[in-house]
């Protein structure tokens, strides 16, 4: 579980430094390794991490897949709150990218009210 999380930091890291392979590369990394300990919120974050990611390297359809996926797997739970909440202002960023501003309006409404 540390080294899922101090993989997912190093990304983190490395998205705010733009090192965009790396980014990648460690978010991959932490994403298998969640997926193997079968640690949901772990993977839950590395895909955040990666749509970050995907987002910033404009490759929008990607983007949307992975945040798709992130979607269809998120609760009601108090725990699972915070990645809606993240995965709405990720899909309001794909529409304001795609000049759907009322949509993305939409998604930052709900990010509000998933916070």
């Amino acid at each position: 579980m540390v080294c899922v999380q101090a993989l997912r930091t190093l990304a983190r890291c490395y998205l705010a430094m733009e090192d965009h392979a790396r980014v990648f590369a460690k978010a991959n990394e932490a994403l298998s390794l969640a997926e193997n300990i079968g640690d949901r919120q772990a993977v839950s974050e590395s895909r955040l991490i990666l749509q970050k990611h995907t987002s910033a390297m404009a490759t929008r359809k990607k983007c949307a897949a992975q945040l798709e996926s992130l979607t269809g797997e998120t609760t009601e739970s108090n725990t699972d709150l915070s990645f809606a909440g993240e995965s709405h202002r990720l899909f309001g960023m794909l529409a304001m990218d795609q000049s759907d501003f009322s949509s993305a309006a939409q998604h930052f409404g709900k990010q509000r009210l998933n916070l």
